[in-house]
């Protein structure tokens, strides 16, 4: 299955919470405390890697989401704000 079509069947994503859980991720990962675990040896360089993936494989679901199907910017992108009704034109 494409990426068009996968999108195409109207997947069920919440992605208000998607935009939420990747913001969660993002102030995680670019908080003063992860560095300093990071330095420090508390978190792995494996560890601080995956949560980085974890971020980009969201990016990447955004991002098709909004080039091949019906949903708007405002409403994947935590720095566009929220648009309830996910339409492309809103």
């Amino acid at each position: 299955m494409t990426v068009q079509e996968y999108f195409q069947k109207k997947v069920n994503i919440n992605w208000q919470l998607l935009k939420k859980q990747k913001e969660v991720l993002l102030k995680m990962l670019n908080s003063s405390d992860t560095a300093s675990n990071f330095e420090k040896g508390k978190l792995r360089k494996d560890e601080y890697d995956t949560i980085q993936g974890i971020i980009y494989l969201i990016d990447a679901t955004q991002d098709d989401a909004v080039d091949l199907g019906d949903i708007s910017a405002k409403l994947v992108f935590p720095d566009l704000g929220t648009n309830e009704g996910g339409n492309k034109d809103d």
